[in-house]
């Protein structure tokens, strides 16, 4: 096997395209991966020096050839050198292949040097002026009228002006220019200088980039607006800041209650900032330690009606002119989370003469029902009761009593308290009392009411239901059941749900009452009676002005929102990513400013109405306005490939007045025949208005050069080439 190689070595890295001294230790590194470098070959060649692999100072180790031009007696000057590398690589037959190639080596000795003092480069300052501090050194002199700096690529600064914004202060230079920069600004700083043999300072440039602004930080948790109810309601603050960022060990946050104030940092217990977001964990913060009378000045809990402070110090890590920091205040305010007595549902009773009965009365309280001070009255004598917990409710059970002879009344006062003592106060607990009396009857029939709609009430259901509660401790006959017009009737428990034959018209007044309900002894129960009405239409929304489609800049759009019924509860435009609240009425929306797409403005209006039980009646509708602009003759694209790949295949048209005057365009053969006509209605470009590259029949014409021609009213505005390619 014959492996040929007509490459020659290749040089992979070397020293460096500066020296700092003039006989340095240059190192090269070279390859050759097929046959392999003849080191024997090597020549540099430096100004006039030429050196080899048998010089004094040349040394090989693997693919590295160090020359070490002190040995080898040569100096490099200041400025530019030039250097010539040729080495050839080690075949088995014919020529080897050389490398020749040149170098260039800036020699930076002799020169003046730069010591940036303050602020470090590529740092973040909170200075306005810069104060910029630096030192220029040379062994032999500065001459310090040549000295400055120069920001960005047109201020320029040197001493020899006496510009106020430069101080020197022994051999340092001072840049300060109070109010030059704002926040945000990136400063590309460059040194100048020469020494005094007019030996200037190599280009170096340092990057500082302003921030004056502290952090700025938004309360999230919880809301200031809406009252707190959670005593150990967690404290939530995003705290940003751009570009220097938030120096986490400037945070302290203090919160004050009527009690005490706490002074916390991201370092105490319950306090986190992360992701930056500040979080203080009351629960955390009082060691998981639950609250007790004595400990009330020690822990960190949230009384009922109560405001609290909280005051936030943040700084972040601009460096030079101070940190820039700033003291944020919020407040959160408590309500009391109970202030109602326990709700009772007192039940229907129909005892037998003599009868020894047992009462169980329903009770609703969130801090629960309290049976220490939970007890009834009995015709003056008080009786204990029992408190039973079931689910979310309590069973409040009366003791057993006699039902009195007929036509006399048993008279049941319950007093009734909850458990709400919060922070052991007393007159946080709330209490009431509901009378139950109870008459002797030869019996009563099933109770009836309406639970949906109320009276009054407009319901956005066309089908139903109307849902009526018939209750009787004995039973309902659910067949005796009579109602003021015909409807179809479906039983749940006690509930009955009725449901019209035909579905209800929008407007329609609805009246029904009970006839007739008897339990399942017979006796007669309870009427009732209610009335509604339906609203299934949704909100009227009409554009009033201006009309779709191009309008003048600074239009003023006016949209009326109207419900003849319900009314309106909400209703919003959109347009792009921006909502706009409406209101019933005629409402004054400003066009200019708001988001398009491509050319076009595109209001999407969405309104709903106040109906009830089947989901609020909604209307939507989209209007959309172009704003004028001026169009000049064009077509394109150009050339047009009508290949179907929805790529360049059609043509469009664009010609003066297009947004308001239809045109007629004629494309023509270079020799003059008719190709095809097209009535080119007004609108905007991209909007229509093209040709698909097909004669009047449909079919395709041949790749090549067409002439277009547009005429509105005969006259002739644009004319021009088409490019038809496949």
């Amino acid at each position: 096997m014959v492996v040929f190689d007509f490459s020659p070595p290749v040089l992979i890295a070397w020293e460096s395209d500066t020296a700092t001294s003039p006989s340095p230790v240059l190192w090269f590194v070279l390859v050759d991966s097929i046959s392999g470098v003849d080191w024997s070959t090597f020549t540099l060649i430096v100004g006039h020096d030429t050196l080899t692999s048998s010089s004094p100072g040349v040394s090989t180790v693997g693919d590295t050839i160090f020359v070490d031009l002190a040995s080898a007696g040569i100096a490099l000057v200041t400025g530019t050198n030039t250097m010539v590398i040729r080495i050839g690589d080690s075949p088995d037959y014919c020529e080897p292949n050389y490398l020749d190639t040149t170098l260039v080596v800036y020699g930076l000795f002799g020169l003046p040097t730069v010591e940036l003092i303050s602020p470090p480069d590529n740092s973040i300052i909170s200075c306005d002026g810069g104060n910029i501090w630096f030192v220029l050194h040379d062994s032999d002199g500065i001459i310090y009228d040549s000295a400055g700096l120069v920001i960005g690529d047109t201020l320029r600064f040197v001493w020899g002006d006496r510009p106020p914004q430069l101080s020197l202060r022994g051999d340092t230079i001072i840049f300060n220019a109070p109010g030059m920069f704002s926040h945000g600004d990136v400063l590309r700083v460059r040194p100048i200088g020469c020494d005094s043999f007019f030996n200037w300072l190599p280009p170096i440039t340092w990057i500082f980039i302003v921030d004056l602004l502290p952090p700025d930080a938004r309360f999230i948790q919880p809301d200031t607006t809406m009252p707190v109810y959670d005593s150990l309601a967690i404290i939530r603050v995003a705290i940003t800041d751009e570009p220097a960022g938030v120096n986490d060990d400037s945070i302290a946050v203090e919160i004050v209650t009527p009690r005490r104030a706490w002074f916390l940092t991201p370092d105490s217990t319950g306090v986190t900032f992360a992701a930056s977001t500040l979080s203080v964990d009351p629960f955390e913060v009082n060691r998981r330690f639950t609250w007790r009378p004595e400990l009330d000045s020690v822990l960190l809990y949230y009384h009922e009606n109560e405001t609290i402070y909280v005051f936030l110090r943040t700084c972040d890590n601009a460096l030079v002119c101070g940190n820039n920091c700033t003291m944020d205040t919020f407040s959160f305010f408590t309500l009391d989370d109970d202030t109602l007595p326990p709700y009772v549902i007192l039940p229907h009773v129909e005892p037998h003469l003599g009868e020894t009965i047992s009462i169980t009365i329903p009770a609703f309280d969130s801090s629960g029902v309290d049976s220490t001070c939970t007890y009834v009255i009995v015709d003056g004598e008080t009786l204990r009761v029992s408190v039973v917990s079931s689910g979310d409710s309590f069973l409040v059970v009366l003791p057993g009593l006699v039902i009195p002879p007929l036509g006399e009344t048993l008279r049941i006062t319950l007093h009734i308290c909850d458990r709400d003592l919060d922070f052991m106060r007393e007159s946080d607990r709330s209490e009431t009392t509901y009378t139950l009396t109870i008459i002797s009857t030869p019996g009563e029939g099933p109770d009836v009411r309406f639970l949906m709609p109320n009276n009054g009430d407009l319901t956005s259901c066309r089908y139903g239901p109307i849902l009526l509660l018939v209750t009787d401790p004995d039973g309902v006959d659910t067949a005796s059941l009579v109602l003021s017009d015909s409807y179809e009737v479906v039983w749940s428990g006690d509930t009955a749900f009725i449901y019209p034959y035909q579905p209800w018209n929008d407007g329609d007044t609805i009246g029904i009452s009970v006839v007739q309900v008897r339990d399942v002894w017979g006796n007669p129960g309870a009427t009732d009676s209610v009335w509604f009405v339906v609203d299934i239409s949704p909100p009227a929304i009409e554009l009033i002005s201006p009309n779709e489609g191009i309008i003048d800049s600074g239009e003023v759009a006016q949209i009326s929102i109207s419900d003849s019924l319900s009314g309106i509860s909400e209703a919003v435009v959109i347009a792009g990513d921006t909502i706009v609240t409406l209101y019933a009425g005629i409402n004054h929306l400003p066009l200019g400013g708001l988001p398009r797409i491509r050319d076009t403005l595109w209001l999407r209006v969405k309104a709903c109405d106040n109906a009830l039980y089947c989901g609020r009646n909604c209307a939507e509708t989209t209007f959309y306005f172009i704003p004028r602009f001026e169009t000049s003759c064009d077509v394109f694209p150009i050339p047009i490939t009508p290949n179907g790949d929805g790529r360049n295949d059609v043509l469009y048209f664009v010609y003066p007045g297009m947004l308001d005057e239809p045109a007629t365009a004629i494309i023509l053969t270079p020799d003059g025949n008719l190709v095809r006509k097209l009535f080119l209605k007004p609108t905007v470009p991209t909007h229509g208005n093209f040709w698909d590259g097909k004669y009047e029949d449909g079919t395709p014409v041949p790749t090549g050069i067409y002439i277009y021609m547009i005429f509105i009213n005969n006259e002739l505005i644009c004319k021009g080439t088409i490019v038809v390619a496949r």
